[in-house]
């Protein structure tokens, strides 16, 4: 299953004067929790573990990983079995409703200029305002028995 992908963002609406790596940047900050909280799956921690430190340090983005190991795409293949239920429920949500992507924007929305999850800067100061929602989501998440969705 494919939770997202860069490309998908850099078509249509993608706006103007934008690198395509923007389209990223959403996914990569949601990976970032992925990596830090160590549920990719086994084969990525054994084939990445120079970038994937690097991640956890700060000195790469998420969303550098993933445009450079899997191709700008976020799928269950390279997540772990709890890693992917919980993208499932909280990035993917029900019927397509992304509680993810709601929370994202609300990280950013008393940024000025910030009028576009695309204009997001890939910082590390940007995965602080994320992060912390993240983390408090899995742990709802944990709390509610995993539900298929979290709301």
């Amino acid at each position: 299953m494919k939770f997202d992908d860069a490309s998908w963002h850099t078509e249509g609406d993608f706006p103007e004067g934008l690198p395509p790596e923007a389209g990223a940047t959403h996914i990569g900050m949601f990976l970032t929790w992925l990596i830090r909280a160590q549920h990719l799956s086994d084969e990525v921690f054994a084939d990445a573990p120079e970038d994937i430190f690097a991640v956890q340090a700060g000195t790469m983005s998420g969303a550098e990983f993933l445009l450079t190991w899997f191709d700008g795409q976020l799928g269950d293949a390279v997540l772990s079995k709890t890693g992917a239920d919980f993208a499932m429920a909280y990035y993917e949500g029900a019927g397509g409703d992304v509680t993810f992507l709601s929370d994202y924007a609300e990280a950013f929305s008393d940024v000025p200029g910030i009028d576009t999850l695309y204009k997001v800067p890939d910082t590390q100061e940007s995965y602080d305002r994320v992060g912390p929602t993240i983390s408090y989501r899995y742990e709802q998440w944990l709390h509610d028995g995993r539900p298929a969705f979290l709301s």
